[in-house]
């Protein structure tokens, strides 16, 4: 495809270069003799599709899993958030199910549910550190001056032997 659509392409648009490439993929790409199988493209494509089943009624569950370490406050960090996890042990490592809307945490040991979260952006998100921000010179400008009574050397000096 990169040496014969691509090269030397004048395209001006998404719409010109989309209309070359379906001309492209069903006068080249599509009748040619493929190398692993040796089968026209056209023809596996078109005995593939006949052998799918139909989609679904419902969409399809996507389930990732991770573990995460219980920290000394009972909390767990994922995705920028801090999740509690009231019955588990600090140090514990529990199993997250991250579905597309919440997070299940259950034990490692046992298996059973200990929380439910929400999935999704930090309820709290602290603000940048350099907007607004005051410099430690105006800090220490803005400190009392406190009175320091001052003493001569030689009361240092004495206990040390001076």
């Amino acid at each position: 495809m990169r040496g014969r659509l691509l090269r030397d392409h004048g395209f001006t648009g998404y719409e010109q270069a989309d209309a070359a490439w379906r001309q492209w993929n069903e006068d080249v790409a599509r009748r040619r003799v493929h190398g692993t199988h040796g089968e026209v493209v056209a023809v596996r494509a078109e005995r593939d599709r006949a052998a799918l089943l139909p989609l679904p009624p419902t969409p399809y569950l996507v389930v990732e899993r991770t573990t995460r370490v219980v920290a000394r406050d009972g909390l767990f960090s994922f995705e920028g958030r801090r999740c509690a996890v009231p019955q588990a042990r600090p140090g514990e490592r529990v199993e997250l199910v991250l579905g597309d809307r919440e997070i299940e945490v259950y034990s490692t040991v046992d298996g059973r549910r200990l929380a439910r979260h929400e999935r999704g952006r930090p309820t709290r998100v602290l603000p940048d550190p350099a907007c607004d921000s005051v410099s430690l010179a105006q800090v220490l400008g803005a400190l009392p001056d406190p009175e320091v009574h001052r003493r001569p050397l030689q009361v240092y000096e004495e206990p040390a032997g001076g």
